[in-house]
């Protein structure tokens, strides 16, 4: 797909791709500049050696929040002086580097991003970041009003933040469970920029914002407990979305937001409970509304327990009666006639 300008006004929860890989060589910087100035951040872009750029991104904007996915051969980006003050963006942007070596200059020196790495730096500042062997990483653009929710004694003022958010067992947890849920959030349902087909809206899209302002708090304080409770958040999202998976398990949980399933146990231990039970009652509530809904067209109790991620019937019988107090099959008996 050639590049195009993306629309200004994406729809929430939808991906979308943009890229110059079919632009003829000579227009691709000037696009790649117009399209991030839309979509993310107002940068000058220049090459290395004169070679042409073959850059993509994939965007999705998540309420305040925006994310892009980037891959780009070698090149030199900058955000002076002029671009800030010719825009109205302010706040924080947070580069997960996924594969290559970068710089990132600023006024307090120059940091080398490897794999693995979180880069957290104002945008009202001017910086410039160097790509010699071309990039891949994960973007986070957080606005003002969130980062000044957020408060606290910010090391940001002190200029950039880096840190591990790799599986190294030294990796902060808060920063792997925060790359974590970015990634989640570039697996959407995708939409190309030039397609004009109604999107579909990811229906959690409004759920992240928060759980970014706890995991970023968590980062910039240093607080362990808020860090527990921002892993606690990001696997109740994780729980939330793959609930009908029969074969899920707090291993798959923790895996998906990025921590051990030591940690994710110690997570939810502080709130009173463990992440098995949490997802045995998530998926009972879900079989408890399902079951009551005049509009559900499952026809057997089995069918409705498959649904929701049961595996065994007589299992899920047994659970629902130690809930509810009633068997699943009265239930659906009750309703039935009420019809």
């Amino acid at each position: 797909m050639s590049a195009q300008t993306g629309r200004k006004d994406r729809a929430m929860g939808v991906v979308e791709h943009f890229t110059t890989r079919d632009v003829r060589s000579a227009s691709r910087v000037a696009l790649w500049e117009q399209h991030n100035a839309r979509a993310l951040l107002s940068l000058q872009c220049r090459t290395l050696d004169d070679e042409p750029l073959d850059a993509s991104e994939a965007n999705v904007d998540l309420g305040s929040l925006s994310c892009a996915r980037v891959t780009a051969t070698p090149h030199v980006i900058e955000r002076t002086a002029r671009e800030i003050s010719a825009t109205e963006t302010e706040g924080l942007a947070l580069y997960f580097t996924l594969r290559g070596e970068s710089f990132f200059y600023q006024r307090d020196g120059v940091h080398v991003l490897r794999p693995g790495t979180l880069l957290i730096c104002d945008v009202n500042q001017p910086f410039r970041r160097g790509f010699a062997g071309g990039l891949e990483e994960l973007v986070l653009r957080v606005p003002r009003r969130l980062v000044d929710h957020i408060g606290g004694d910010s090391p940001l003022g002190r200029g950039p933040v880096t840190m591990d958010f790799s599986s190294r067992p030294t990796a902060r947890t808060a920063a792997r469970t925060l790359a974590a849920l970015v990634s989640a959030a570039m697996e959407l349902p995708s939409l190309d920029v030039a397609d004009q087909r109604s999107p579909h809206a990811l229906g959690t899209a409004a759920d992240v914002e928060p759980r970014v302002v706890d995991l970023l708090r968590s980062i910039l304080s240093n607080d362990d407990l808020r860090g527990l409770a921002a892993v606690r958040s990001a696997a109740h999202s994780a729980l939330g979305r793959r609930l009908r998976d029969p074969g899920l398990s707090v291993r798959h949980i923790a895996d998906e937001i990025g921590v051990s399933e030591r940690q994710l146990s110690r997570a939810f231990a502080e709130s009173g409970t463990g992440p098995a039970r949490v997802l045995l009652d998530l998926r009972l509530e879900l079989a408890d509304r399902t079951l009551r809904d005049p509009a559900s067209t499952l026809a057997s109790v089995g069918e409705v327990a498959a649904a929701c991620g049961f595996s065994s019937h007589s299992h899920f019988t047994r659970v629902y009666r130690d809930r509810f107090g009633v068997t699943p099959a009265r239930v659906r008996a009750t309703r039935a006639n009420e019809r």
